[in-house]
């Protein structure tokens, strides 16, 4: 009976002990988002700025022009930014906001069509800022997140011809909707490192150059990379 017993207490231990030890493996190595974080990103740009020729009084800008044209500039850039946020983790997942600003390098203009003095119009490089709110899915050191909400965009206006008419000046500022998601991953407690891509809408602003109208719509794809760095970190049991 005795042995019966010592036993049965050395199997329980045999089969309890390394479960138990998994278990608090488990939890000790569990981070929380939890906190505020600030971070830099840096990515490429891929612009898609749809120029339009309105016309006045039946006639375009471009001489042998039809009104209401439209052209295109999109071309590869690049953009630089900096980040402000704060999470909440709760068992139904990730929440926080998150404000987004830098510098988009636009710098680029086109060919009018059908022009006689080599038109060409365009927007100039500028500051954005974004406001978002996120939700994401915590995978113990990496976060899966969505994020959408308002940006904004302020750059000047291109415009230069062959009969020395050259203009840059401000269009107002552009506003609109972003929206997209990206992951997150703990390389450090303090530290992380991010991909993400961003589809964004800036909405239309109008120039007038000599009476003539033009419209210019913006919108960018963006892929970029980016390091947060987190004032506070701590270890969730689960």
């Amino acid at each position: 009976m005795t042995r019966f017993v010592f036993a049965s207490v050395l199997l329980l231990a045999a089969t309890s002990i390394p479960s138990a030890l998994a278990a608090d493996k488990h939890t000790a190595s569990t981070p929380d988002w939890s906190g505020y974080y600030a971070g830099v990103t840096v990515g490429s740009l891929a612009p898609q700025l749809a120029l339009t020729d309105v016309g006045y009084s039946g006639h375009t800008f471009a001489a042998s022009g039809v009104t209401g044209q439209v052209f295109h500039d999109n071309n590869l850039t690049y953009k630089t930014g900096a980040t402000l946020g704060w999470n909440r983790q709760t068992r139904l997942g990730v929440f926080g906001a998150e404000t987004e600003f830098g510098w988009l390098d636009l710098n680029g203009t086109k060919l009018d069509p059908g022009t006689g003095s080599n038109t060409h119009v365009g927007l100039d490089s500028g500051l954005y800022g974004s406001i978002t709110g996120r939700v994401g899915k915590n995978l113990g050191k990496a976060l899966i997140y969505g994020k959408g909400g308002w940006t904004t965009y302020s750059g000047d206006y291109l415009f230069t011809t062959q009969v020395s008419i050259t203009a840059k000046k401000g269009l107002g500022l552009f506003q609109g909707y972003t929206a997209g998601g990206g992951v997150e991953y703990r390389v450090l407690p303090k530290w992380s490192v991010k991909g993400e891509y961003l589809y964004s809408d800036f909405g239309t602003q109008t120039l007038s150059q000599n009476s003539f109208p033009f419209k210019e719509n913006l919108a960018t794809n963006t892929f970029s990379m980016g390091v947060n760095y987190r004032f506070l970190t701590h270890l969730r049991k689960r």
